[in-house]
């Protein structure tokens, strides 16, 4: 459920409008087994602001 909810929070949420330290804040779900290799951050980041991440070097490209 609370991947559910970043994801949700990624999509609705306009961040610059809250902080001007970055466009690329995104919030994401950490959990001890997390695998960020093998695609975890999807349950809580969309593709398009995911890609953008990796363009910038801030996400692993998997």
């Amino acid at each position: 459920m609370w991947q559910e909810v970043a994801y949700e929070l990624n999509v609705t949420t306009n961040w610059p409008e809250y902080s001007k330290l970055t466009d690329n804040f995104v919030v994401f779900v950490e959990w001890e087994a997390m695998d960020i290799m093998n695609g975890d951050l999807h349950a809580s980041i969309p593709a398009s602001k995911l890609e953008l991440l990796q363009l910038e070097d801030l996400a692993p490209k998997i």
